[in-house]
């Protein structure tokens, strides 16, 4: 109870944040749902611990929310050199096509910026200098996702890099998000167990993408930040 208490409290708070960082969302806070506001209140944490989130320019990457795929596109079109995979959502964006829907397509099939955002996927940044490629991604693990969602996404994430782009990366990292450390360390526990460039490449993943997948864990401590305790099974 308390921490439903909290959530729609700090809804109010965030409010504020978020308007600061450029977002525009006319909602009221009360308004929102409670997973809605849980989210907020993780990416508003997740600026809070940004060691430069001052010198970031408000039209940055990281501050595209749900429903901001289209920058996403722009950024990363003046970024990499993008093929037709990319051409394609890139057009469904900005509604000059339709969502294809071919029997036999498989969910990676049709993953893209759009599906990435809601799947509380936050894009960091990345650069291509001197012919080295990086991307960076934040997941926000609001509601403690199971092991196989997440290496699901993560193979989401890596095929629809792999039809956006034909440029090798040198590092595609994925940064998990927590509520606690406790659910930072069960996870990290469980993770520890997975084979999981293995994985990947029996997904028929290349190896040298694969071998270029980097997975790291945050706790954002909210429990002792908020003197907070939740239980979502």
């Amino acid at each position: 109870m308390l921490f439903e208490i909290f959530v729609v409290f700090y809804g109010y708070i965030i409010k504020r944040a978020v308007s600061a960082l450029g977002e525009k969302n006319n909602s009221r806070p009360s308004s929102l749902s409670q997973q809605s506001m849980i989210y907020h209140i993780f990416r508003t944490e997740c600026y809070l611990n940004t060691s430069n989130l001052a010198e970031l320019p408000q039209d940055h990457i990281y501050f595209a929310w749900k429903g901001q795929e289209k920058k996403l596109y722009q950024w990363f079109e003046g970024l990499f050199p993008v093929n037709y995979g990319f051409s394609d959502d890139f057009d469904i964006a900005n509604g000059k096509g339709s969502p294809v829907n071919f029997p036999g397509l498989r969910k990676y099939d049709t993953f893209n910026f759009r599906t990435l955002l809601c799947n509380n996927i936050v894009v960091m940044w990345g650069r291509n200098i001197n012919e080295k490629r990086e991307i960076v991604f934040e997941v926000l693990n609001t509601h403690k996702m199971s092991i196989s969602h997440f290496k699901d996404l993560v193979h989401c994430v890596v095929r629809m890099l792999y039809r956006y782009t034909n440029c090798q990366f040198d590092n595609i990292s994925f940064r998990v998000v927590f509520f606690n450390s406790n659910e930072r360390n069960d996870f990290r526990r469980k993770w520890e167990k997975v084979k999981f460039k293995e994985y990947l490449m029996e997904k028929n993943v290349y190896c040298y993408v694969a071998n270029a997948c980097t997975v790291d864990f945050v706790s954002l401590d909210l429990d002792r930040k908020y003197h907070l305790y939740r239980d979502i099974g």
